[in-house]
């Protein structure tokens, strides 16, 4: 199991300076056998993480738990383009500690890739996020796995 996470470099500040929201973004990759595909997965969902922040902070847009994020032009997530996964639901990452005191408040999600007709049926309202992610099963980002819908 490898854990690739970046901090959002965006922060909400108040009139008086003080960081009222942040949040960690994580994705649980699955260790590949090949050691060069599993560095080459690795790099990418750093990649798509950094896209993800670049598009908050230009958009000034936060994610919060229980969202889905979709993209104009979807394209397979995974490094060789060959997956079925074009978008992300945002949980909670109960793995992470939650007690900071420098700010009012911060987040740690965690960013789960889905298939597209998953996307369809959470912008159709069939599904909502949390009933996704229960049927979905695990965090661990499997770019293998089937459609649950």
């Amino acid at each position: 199991l490898t854990k690739c996470k970046l901090n959002e470099y965006l922060a909400d500040i108040d009139e008086e300076n003080e960081l009222v929201y942040s949040a960690e973004y994580s994705l649980r990759l699955i260790k590949l056998p090949d050691k060069e595909a599993d560095e080459r997965e690795k790099m990418n969902a750093v990649s798509k993480m950094k896209e993800l922040v670049v598009a908050a902070f230009m958009e000034e847009r936060y994610y919060h738990e229980y969202e889905y994020i979709s993209f104009k032009d979807p394209e397979p997530l995974d490094a060789d383009k060959s997956s079925d996964k074009i978008g992300y639901i945002v949980v909670y990452d109960d793995v992470l500690p939650v007690e900071l005191d420098r700010a009012e408040f911060f987040s740690f999600l965690e960013l789960i890739p889905i298939t597209q007709p998953e996307l369809e049926a959470l912008e159709s309202g069939e599904i909502d996020v949390e009933t996704l992610y229960e049927k979905i099963g695990t965090d661990l980002v499997d770019f293998d796995r089937p459609s649950v819908i």
